[in-house]
């Protein structure tokens, strides 16, 4: 019998290496850094009776996003920030959202799917504040505070709102919590 060989391509493997190298060390820093922003942060909300996501717990949740986006593209998770649950990507009153930096229509939303093709520039909160430019504004590739007045999903009610925004590839991804 007569062995057959299938090309290969040394650059393509290689390349792929790198790829699923960069992946693993993306996914060891998150799990890295949401060790230590989860154990440095204020008492939990289990701790304190409140169902209360704390700022790092907002950080660390848009590093998962991000690392999952990066793994496994765009359309994939999109639909898994979509789904219905998403225990991964919305927990006590934290979500995650992404919206496309370029057109401010929203992509994918952990809490109300039914926004994704909104274009948050159109929202403006009580205060008279345009949420999208706020979070186009705000975004940067280092992440940073968007302040402005939203929905409380836990009460309902419209209270102050701090989102971390990361502008990712063309993408801002966010999440916010709601000050006590």
């Amino acid at each position: 019998m007569t062995g057959h060989s299938i090309p290969f391509n040394n650059e393509s493997s290689s390349k792929r290496r790198e790829i699923l190298n960069k992946g693993r060390a993306a996914a060891a820093y998150v799990a890295f850094i949401a060790c230590i922003l989860l154990l440095a942060s204020p008492a939990s909300a289990a701790e304190t009776g409140k169902e209360r996501g704390t700022r790092a717990q907002a950080k660390v949740m848009v590093a998962q996003a991000i690392v999952l986006y990066d793994l496994k593209g765009a359309a994939a998770a999109f639909e898994r920030f979509n789904q219905e649950p998403a225990p991964d990507y919305r927990y006590w009153d934290l979500f995650i959202f992404v919206m496309d930096a370029a057109d401010g229509k929203m992509v994918a939303h952990a809490l109300a799917p039914s926004f994704v093709g909104l274009d948050i520039r159109e929202i403006i909160d009580p205060a008279g504040v345009n949420v999208g430019q706020v979070l186009i504004d705000a975004a940067n590739p280092g992440g940073a505070w968007a302040d402005y007045q939203a929905i409380d999903p836990a009460s309902g009610e419209i209270v102050a709102k701090s989102t971390w925004a990361v502008l990712h590839d063309g993408y801002i991804f966010g999440c916010g919590i709601h000050p006590q």
